[in-house]
């Protein structure tokens, strides 16, 4: 009875398949980095302008000059615009913090009405 013995030394082999796979895992997280830096200057820019308007439009609103209940309503809207974002990118991080509770709608009513006729 014979034998044939075929011994193979694959510790190359495993140390590069290893290397591999940490350098693909690297690679990937790079990418990722990159992707939340390019999302992350976008709302810094669209954030920045939104701030702009509030500052201008509260700036124009203490000259003696013009309605200030006009530009104080300009730097409202452009603070609601603020919340809508920081709204989106909580919900994109599934981190909102909503509360729902219930409401009496018609006092709800008033209240726009009241904003409305201001």
């Amino acid at each position: 009875m014979y034998f044939i013995s075929l011994v193979q030394d694959i510790t190359a082999r495993k140390t590069a398949d290893e290397d591999k796979r940490k350098l693909e895992s690297q690679l990937q997280q790079a990418q990722k980095m990159e992707a939340i830096g390019s999302l992350a200057g976008g709302i810094a820019h669209d954030f920045n302008n939104i701030l702009s308007a509030i500052i201008g439009f509260t700036e124009l609103s203490m000259l003696s000059e013009g309605a200030p209940v006009d530009y104080l309503r300009e730097a409202m809207k452009a603070a609601n615009r603020a919340k809508d974002l920081v709204k989106q990118i909580l919900s994109f991080s599934r981190q909102t913090d909503d509360q729902r509770m219930p409401v009496h709608v018609g006092m709800v009513v008033t209240e726009i009405a009241k904003f409305l006729r201001a």
